[in-house]
């Protein structure tokens, strides 16, 4: 058996001779013949992986170096240049470097890939040390947990946090004193059992390298199913349907043996997300449990909702619908307007305006406070029309017999708001009005401007039946349908002739939006979430 490996330069036609001897010494015939060793061109490696081309002063850089080598030749990797300190893994190609504050700026650094035959490919790059950024960020901390939990019942929390370098240390603890420490698992996690009821507070913490501590808070109503004693809850000022024009102070009960905790909520209609005003376990008689200053609230009509929870964790709730009306008095208000587009849809000029106001809390258009100011205006109802009204005897017909009407037992308003400073309250009542006989059938509902307002109401729909009919008593207005009367649209009409139509934002809601605008010769735009559009054909998209 012959056997040989040839060389790089042993390439070509080859002479062999082959000749045997055996023990005696004796020798066979030589035996010839040529080998054609074909010439094996390398293929030199690839680089196939990017350099990181940023480290920061005292921190450890490290960047792996891949090639690819089409022959499946071993590499050796080694540094052609590199600033002192740097080192390569010869084998897994490496690099490692530790950079000081005396290394901040630009460095040149040259890897070489040979395949030890020949093949030799280079990577160059510039890497640029910068110094580390001063760690002043706590971490942000994240704590879950169930709102409400019973007596001896296990409750799990998690607890998550991040860092821009690295979080050190985790805790979690329920406020004291004395302060009462949770264990936490290698993933946050943290169960507690509560021995008594009441409202606990549980405080997560998280500290990175340099000192530096963030935190979140829940608060766990601790509940004992057999403690289910009602809370009292009332708020005895401001009234009912009050217009709140000046600070005033929310007078509230909130009391029982098995109170836990209560809230006071503000909640513009329209928006889903409530203001906290306040909120304790500690009960109430009578007191002033907070302030409303208008003044610093977007005029419009909210709800004022007092809830209380015992502590079987059963929920009592009461509620006022009030109306801030601070026209032009919002000392301390910053508000600002960006003219975006001034345009002419046929006869009806329209500036499209975004706008900022700072009393205004709710979400809007574009953030917290900033609205479209075209689509700004609004219909805000104080309660559904349908609903708080009643049949009754309303004065002495012909022989002193009894005259019926429907009569409200609690106002329904309806304010169209044109601008932050500038608003128009109208009252409804229902027709007829004092009718010899039991009303069965209406002939229609009207909207009376209140005074200081201005302009015409009139909403797309009229009532035409009341439920149940033809009886004294509580009464709903219906439609023709038997269904719950729900005008999807009314119609403001300024002094001017200038026509607003606003639409419901869903059904049943008590928010209108502006959706059309008519000016007296009867050309009209559209308004919509696509665009706006003008009976003329010009629109804006």
């Amino acid at each position: 058996r012959i056997t040989w490996t040839p060389g790089a330069d042993q390439s070509g036609f080859r002479d062999v001779e082959v000749v045997a001897t055996d023990g005696d010494g004796h020798t066979s015939p030589p035996h010839s013949f040529t080998i054609d060793v074909e010439e094996v061109i390398d293929v030199s490696p690839v680089f196939t992986s990017t350099p990181d081309d940023r480290a920061r002063a005292g921190e450890p850089y490290q960047y792996a170096a891949l090639v690819d080598d089409a022959d499946g030749d071993p590499i050796d990797f080694s540094l052609d240049v590199a600033p002192g300190g740097m080192a390569i893994d010869s084998v897994s190609g490496v690099v490692t470097w530790s950079p000081t504050a005396g290394d901040v700026g630009g460095h040149t650094v040259v890897i070489r890939a040979d395949d030890r035959r020949g093949g030799i490919a280079t990577q160059d790059y510039a890497l640029w040390v910068v110094l580390r950024r001063p760690d002043i960020d706590a971490p942000v901390v994240t704590l879950t947990g169930p709102a409400q939990i019973s007596v001896g019942v296990g409750a799990v929390f998690a607890v998550t946090s991040i860092d821009d370098t690295a979080v050190v240390a985790t805790e979690l603890v329920v406020a004291g004193p004395p302060e009462i420490s949770i264990p936490l698992d290698a993933s946050g996690g943290g169960t507690h059992i509560f021995a008594t009821t009441g409202v606990a507070t549980l405080v997560a913490r998280a500290a990175d390298a340099a000192g530096h501590v963030g935190s979140a808070t829940i608060p766990v109503i601790v509940v004992d199913p057999a403690a289910a004693t009602p809370v009292t809850v009332d708020i005895a000022s401001p009234l009912d349907d009050a217009s709140i024009d000046d600070a005033t102070e929310v007078v509230v009960t909130v009391d029982g043996p098995d109170l836990a905790w209560h809230r006071l909520e503000l909640v513009e209609h329209g928006e889903m997300e409530p203001v906290l005003v306040t909120s304790g376990s500690a009960p109430l008689i009578a007191q002033a449990a907070a302030t409303i200053d208008p003044t610093t609230l977007a005029n419009g009509i909210y709800t004022l909702r007092l809830s209380a929870w015992n502590l079987a964790g059963q929920s009592f709730t009461t509620e006022r619908v009030v109306s801030i009306d601070t026209a032009g008095r919002k000392p301390g208000a910053f508000r600002f307007a960006l003219l975006d587009a001034d345009v002419s849809l046929g006869t009806v000029p329209i500036r499209i305006v975004r706008s900022y106001d700072s009393t205004d809390r709710s979400p809007g258009d574009f953030g917290i406070g900033w609205r479209l100011a075209l689509g700004g205006p609004k219909l805000v109802e104080n309660r559904r029309v349908a609903d708080h009204w009643l049949q009754a005897v309303t004065g002495t017909g012909t022989g002193g017999a009894p005259l019926y009407g429907i009569i409200p037992t609690r106002p329904h308003t309806a304010t169209v708001y044109l601008s932050p400073d500038e608003f128009h309250r109208f009252e409804a009542s229902v027709q007829p009005e004092d009718d010899p006989f039991l009303i069965v059938g209406l002939d229609g509902i009207d909207w009376s401007a209140q005074p200081g307002s201005l302009g015409s109401l009139a909403p797309s729909t009229q009532p035409s039946l009341i439920d149940p009919p033809g009886q004294t008593g509580p009464v709903a207005l219906r439609d023709a349908d038997s269904s719950v009367y729900d005008p999807a649209v009314y119609t403001y009409t300024t002094v001017t002739g200038i026509a607003l139509e606003f639409t419901e934002i869903e059904p049943a809601s008590l928010v209108h939006r502006l959706s059309r605008i008519t000016d007296r010769s009867g050309n009209s735009i559209d308004i919509g979430p696509t665009g706006i559009v003008a009976s003329t054909g010009p629109s804006v998209l």
